[in-house]
């Protein structure tokens, strides 16, 4: 059984781009199937984790952070949020 999941899995050389790819069909399935729409043509980026960081890390994701369920007045001044999606409460 070892021996056929290696014959499956990508080599050293060909990881990176096998994830690539993998992430293109991911998104074309998104979309073929209408399970959600995606705004943007945009991928994530995949990349090999530096060096100096490899021993601490196995993988890693940049999520972008959390849009505010709700902004109040304190939050708007001390994030300076002039644009918030969110309307005033108190």
């Amino acid at each position: 059984m070892l021996k056929e999941i290696r014959a499956l899995h990508p080599t050293v050389d060909t990881l990176i781009p096998a994830a690539r790819d993998e992430l293109d069909g991911l998104r074309a399935f998104v979309l073929d199937h209408h399970i959600a729409t995606i705004p943007s043509d945009l991928l994530p980026k995949v990349e090999e984790t530096p060096g100096f960081q490899r021993a601490t890390t196995a993988a890693a994701l940049d999520p972008p952070g959390q849009l505010p369920l709700r902004c109040d007045r304190s939050r708007r001044l001390a994030n300076n949020c002039g644009n918030c999606l969110a309307r005033d409460v108190g």
